[in-house]
């Protein structure tokens, strides 16, 4: 019986062993330059495909035991060639997450705060605009880019300038419902 005890307080002192190995490497790994450089990457990769245009970003971070994302330097590129203004910046995005259901993997938005988001929409005499034509989907129904329920939406210092023309934009808005949808043909969203 002594035997087993000891065996299993071997086994238990490995596997502990073990899972703090595993969590310092995945820490370091989490919080090294170059990991943090792959998944800005790969932020900015998803971002373009979703959009259908250049989507860059400066930088990130995320904090897990709260649940938030904060991405910094947000520029969205238009139809235009790089010269123009771009279609949308945005100095700083908090993302806040919440848990509805860990089995149905059911995760919600609980806030968005957009800090001084700039938006540049230029519509010609022939009615084209600079919005980015949108990425084809496989399906014939329409595809839904937003269809969200979030608790809290604020725009701090916002800017929108249409045909040039500046106007100022500041809201706080609570229990906010909105869909989008891009069209299949790729032209147009409602």
């Amino acid at each position: 019986a002594m035997a087993w005890k000891q065996k299993l307080g071997w086994i238990a002192a490995i596997l502990a062993t073990c899972i703090t190995v595993v969590g310092v490497t995945g820490t370091l790994v989490l919080r090294s330059s170059r990991f943090h450089g792959y998944l800005l990457a790969q932020i900015e990769k998803q971002a373009s495909a979703t959009a259908g245009t250049e989507v860059r970003v400066q930088d990130f971070a995320f904090q897990l035991r709260r649940l938030t994302a904060d991405v910094y330097g947000i520029t969205v590129r238009g139809s235009q060639p790089a010269p123009a203004s771009p279609l949308v910046q945005v100095e700083h995005l908090k993302i806040r997450l919440k848990i509805v259901s860990l089995l149905r993997k059911k995760v919600d938005l609980r806030e968005m705060v957009f800090r001084h988001p700039v938006v540049n929409l230029q519509v010609r005499k022939d009615g084209t605009t600079n919005l980015p034509i949108i990425p084809k989907s496989n399906g014939n129904t329409s595809t839904s880019l937003f269809d969200l329920g979030i608790q809290h939406v604020l725009l701090e210092c916002g800017e929108v300038y249409y045909n040039d023309a500046k106007t100022l934009l500041d809201a706080d808005l609570h229990d906010l419902q909105f869909e989008i949808n891009a069209a299949p043909i790729g032209k147009s969203y409602d």
